[in-house]
């Protein structure tokens, strides 16, 4: 069940140049506008360093849609927030029972969009 609405980032394939240092900038293109079921990583739960290694902070797990475009490259929005969040491992598709897949995302201390 969606709880929020999120914008799905990808790097642009034609970054800018910063004028000063000739060196390359991010740059990000806004690819969709999808549903999801965002929850929180519980410091507590076990299911943290179960799936990852370790306990995570400011982690969340996201359930969208299985066709939704996003990689382990994209950046994440709530829409009408100004967090960002980065993707933390390869979207895991769930093809038996269900049809979406769990994204796990770790909210970004700056930011970067």
């Amino acid at each position: 069940y969606p709880n929020c609405k999120i914008e799905i980032y990808e790097p642009s394939e034609a970054p800018e140049i910063d004028c000063y240092t000739g060196e390359p900038l991010d740059t990000w293109d806004l690819v969709t506008i999808c549903p999801c079921d965002m929850q929180p990583f519980l410091q507590r739960d076990k299911e943290s360093h179960k799936e990852v290694g370790t306990f995570l902070q400011d982690t969340y797990k996201c359930y969208v849609e299985q066709d939704t475009p996003i990689t382990d490259k994209s950046r994440i929005k709530i829409v009408g927030e100004d967090k960002t969040y980065t993707v933390l491992d390869f979207p895991q598709r769930w093809y038996r029972f269900h049809h979406f897949m769990k994204v796990i995302v770790k909210l970004e201390r700056h930011e970067t969009l």
